[in-house]
Protein backbone atom coordinates (compact mmCIF):
# COMPACT_ATOMS: atom_id res chain seq x y z
CA UNK A 1 0.00 0.00 0.00
CA UNK A 2 1.47 3.57 -0.94
CA UNK A 3 2.62 5.90 1.55
CA UNK A 4 0.83 8.61 -0.30
CA UNK A 5 -2.93 10.68 0.81
CA UNK A 6 -5.00 12.70 -1.31
CA UNK A 7 -5.41 15.67 1.52
CA UNK A 8 -8.62 16.71 1.88
CA UNK A 9 -8.72 20.64 2.14
CA UNK A 10 -9.18 22.69 -1.01
CA UNK A 11 -5.27 23.05 -1.59
CA UNK A 12 -5.52 20.22 -4.12
CA UNK A 13 -2.29 18.05 -3.38
CA UNK A 14 -1.01 15.00 -2.94
CA UNK A 15 1.32 14.03 0.01
CA UNK A 16 4.00 10.99 -0.16
CA UNK A 17 6.26 10.20 3.66
CA UNK A 18 9.82 10.38 2.17
CA UNK A 19 12.96 10.05 4.32
CA UNK A 20 15.22 13.85 3.62
CA UNK A 21 19.33 13.51 2.87
CA UNK A 22 20.33 17.04 3.22
CA UNK A 23 23.85 18.17 3.23
CA UNK A 24 25.17 18.96 6.85
CA UNK A 25 22.11 16.97 8.88
CA UNK A 26 21.87 13.82 9.96
CA UNK A 27 23.32 10.97 7.64
CA UNK A 28 20.16 8.63 8.77
CA UNK A 29 17.76 11.19 7.09
CA UNK A 30 15.11 13.11 8.03
CA UNK A 31 11.33 11.61 8.08
CA UNK A 32 9.65 14.33 5.95
CA UNK A 33 6.68 15.07 3.54
CA UNK A 34 6.57 15.63 0.03
CA UNK A 35 3.65 17.38 -1.31
CA UNK A 36 3.08 17.84 -5.26
CA UNK A 37 0.85 20.35 -6.55
CA UNK A 38 1.20 21.02 -9.97
CA UNK A 39 4.77 21.06 -11.17
CA UNK A 40 6.13 22.18 -7.24
CA UNK A 41 7.55 19.99 -5.39
CA UNK A 42 7.22 20.58 -1.44
CA UNK A 43 9.20 19.02 1.32
CA UNK A 44 8.25 19.63 4.84
CA UNK A 45 9.70 18.17 7.85
CA UNK A 46 10.28 19.88 11.33
CA UNK A 47 12.74 22.89 11.18
CA UNK A 48 12.45 21.93 6.53
CA UNK A 49 10.84 23.50 4.11
CA UNK A 50 12.02 22.97 0.52
CA UNK A 51 10.35 23.90 -2.43
CA UNK A 52 11.15 22.86 -6.00
CA UNK A 53 10.32 23.19 -9.56
CA UNK A 54 10.01 19.63 -11.36
CA UNK A 55 12.38 20.02 -13.83
CA UNK A 56 14.91 20.90 -11.13
CA UNK A 57 14.47 16.62 -9.71
CA UNK A 58 16.24 13.83 -11.01
CA UNK A 59 14.52 10.58 -10.20
CA UNK A 60 16.77 7.31 -10.28
CA UNK A 61 16.60 3.90 -8.16
CA UNK A 62 18.48 3.84 -5.02
CA UNK A 63 18.95 1.56 -1.65
CA UNK A 64 20.78 -1.82 -1.63
CA UNK A 65 17.97 -3.88 -3.81
CA UNK A 66 16.99 -0.68 -6.10
CA UNK A 67 13.90 -0.76 -4.74
CA UNK A 68 13.34 2.39 -3.53
CA UNK A 69 13.04 5.64 -5.43
CA UNK A 70 15.46 8.57 -5.17
CA UNK A 71 14.46 11.96 -5.57
CA UNK A 72 17.30 14.54 -5.91
CA UNK A 73 18.61 18.00 -6.18
CA UNK A 74 21.31 20.27 -5.83
CA UNK A 75 21.56 22.66 -3.28
CA UNK A 76 24.19 25.70 -2.34
CA UNK A 77 25.57 23.22 0.06
CA UNK A 78 25.53 19.96 -2.12
CA UNK A 79 23.28 17.24 -3.04
CA UNK A 80 20.32 16.38 -1.56
CA UNK A 81 17.98 13.57 -2.07
CA UNK A 82 14.65 12.12 -0.75
CA UNK A 83 14.15 8.42 -0.76
CA UNK A 84 10.27 7.27 -1.44
CA UNK A 85 9.69 4.10 -0.25
CA UNK A 86 9.13 1.15 -2.57
CA UNK A 87 7.68 0.94 -6.54
CA UNK A 88 3.98 1.44 -5.08
CA UNK A 89 4.52 4.85 -4.27
CA UNK A 90 6.34 5.45 -7.56
CA UNK A 91 3.51 4.24 -9.51
CA UNK A 92 1.06 6.41 -7.05
CA UNK A 93 3.87 9.34 -8.06
CA UNK A 94 3.51 8.58 -11.74
CA UNK A 95 -0.05 9.21 -11.77
CA UNK A 96 -0.13 12.04 -9.97
CA UNK A 97 3.05 13.83 -11.38
CA UNK A 98 4.23 17.03 -13.35
CA UNK A 99 5.06 16.00 -16.89
CA UNK A 100 8.67 17.05 -16.14
CA UNK A 101 8.73 13.83 -13.49
CA UNK A 102 7.02 11.21 -15.34
CA UNK A 103 9.38 10.69 -18.72
CA UNK A 104 11.73 10.15 -15.78
CA UNK A 105 9.58 7.75 -13.64
CA UNK A 106 8.65 5.88 -17.10
CA UNK A 107 12.51 5.22 -17.92
CA UNK A 108 13.32 4.42 -14.47
CA UNK A 109 10.20 1.91 -14.48
CA UNK A 110 11.76 0.36 -17.61
CA UNK A 111 15.16 -0.19 -16.28
CA UNK A 112 13.72 -1.65 -12.98
CA UNK A 113 12.23 -4.18 -15.51
CA UNK A 114 14.62 -5.00 -17.45
CA UNK A 115 17.12 -5.60 -14.66
CA UNK A 116 14.96 -8.03 -13.02
CA UNK A 117 14.51 -10.02 -16.69
CA UNK A 118 18.13 -10.48 -16.82
CA UNK A 119 18.59 -11.26 -13.13
CA UNK A 120 15.70 -14.16 -13.49
CA UNK A 121 17.36 -15.33 -16.95
CA UNK A 122 20.87 -15.68 -14.57
CA UNK A 123 19.37 -17.45 -11.77
CA UNK A 124 17.64 -19.98 -14.31
CA UNK A 125 20.72 -20.36 -15.64
CA UNK A 126 22.25 -21.05 -12.44
CA UNK A 127 19.59 -23.70 -12.18
CA UNK A 128 19.80 -25.09 -15.24
CA UNK A 129 23.97 -25.86 -14.54
CA UNK A 130 23.32 -27.07 -11.06
CA UNK A 131 20.44 -29.60 -12.03
CA UNK A 132 22.93 -30.79 -15.49
CA UNK A 133 25.87 -30.94 -12.74
CA UNK A 134 23.85 -32.82 -10.59
CA UNK A 135 22.34 -35.19 -13.56
CA UNK A 136 26.15 -35.84 -14.95
CA UNK A 137 27.17 -37.12 -11.14
CA UNK A 138 24.41 -39.55 -10.99
CA UNK A 139 25.14 -41.04 -14.17
CA UNK A 140 28.84 -41.40 -13.77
Amino acid sequence: MPSVKAVTDTAGFYEFRVLLFLPGQFPSGIRARLRIRHAVLEFNAPGVWITLLADQVSLNPGGFDGRQWVLSWETEAGRASAMLTGEADLRALRRLAPPALVEQIDRALRQTERRRRRLRGWLALLLLVALLGGLALVLL
